[in-house]
């Protein structure tokens, strides 16, 4: 298969299987738990996986075919990838379905949120690194940043519409007229959305100091 043989070229497949199994033991600690309690209380989390590996899907294949694409053809990608992108980090707010004490069950759906936290986490950050890498070979080290950095504000703002407002990524194309009056009016007028401007810069900020990190850890591996 291409897509294997593009991994081990890029010496990514090892990774790539540890991640996928990393995703297996998210969806087995679930599973195990409905199971044992008949209950579908957090079944939803496998969904937000699937939604989160979504970005890292397109990111990932435009990364190693990337010599198949050139400037204009490139966009499109990116743009498909930033629709999803905010699916990632937007697992981090997933922690409000916990509800501390001191039972075991607790401790249980602890470990299961942390896990889907993690894979998300990872595969959105691995996204984004692979997004930069592409427009760094296509547009140079500014525009890459920029877009960069922006994508990151603007998957904080995703957080924002799908945790507080509740819209999704596909609602873009199911309900146009209202997601983007929603968009529009917390542009315009910012002061009179103060909740949307906090999560936004926090949430933000928090996101682009996790992906410097992670950008330098990358960096680090590939000078080895």
């Amino acid at each position: 298969m291409q897509l294997i043989q593009q991994l081990r070229k890029y010496r990514r497949l090892e990774f790539t299987l540890l991640l996928m199994a990393s995703c297996f033991l998210s969806f087995g600690l679930i599973v195990l738990r409905v199971m044992a309690t008949g209950k579908l209380q957090f079944i939803f989390l496998i969904w937000n996986l699937f939604l989160a590996f979504i970005p890292f899907f397109i990111a990932n294949w435009l990364y190693l075919f990337r010599d198949r694409f050139n400037k204009i053809t490139v966009i499109p990608m990116v743009a498909m990838w930033l629709l999803f992108f905010p699916n990632a980090p937007y697992i981090i707010t997933d922690i409000i379905h916990l509800h501390p004490s001191k039972d075991f069950g607790y401790w249980y759906n602890l470990l299961i949120v942390i896990s889907c936290v993690w894979n998300a986490l990872v595969m959105g950050l691995l996204s984004l690194n692979d997004i930069q890498n592409v427009l760094t070979e296509k547009f140079g080290k500014l525009t890459a940043w920029i877009v960069s950095i922006s994508s990151v504000f603007l998957g904080a703002f995703g957080i924002y519409l799908g945790r507080i407002l509740r819209w999704n990524s596909w609602d873009l194309f199911f309900d146009t007229k209202c997601l983007v009056y929603d968009i529009t009016d917390r542009i315009i007028n910012p002061m009179s959305h103060g909740r949307t401007l906090g999560v936004t810069l926090f949430y933000g900020m928090f996101l682009l100091i996790v992906y410097l990190f992670f950008r330098q850890l990358m960096v680090r591996k590939e000078a080895v």
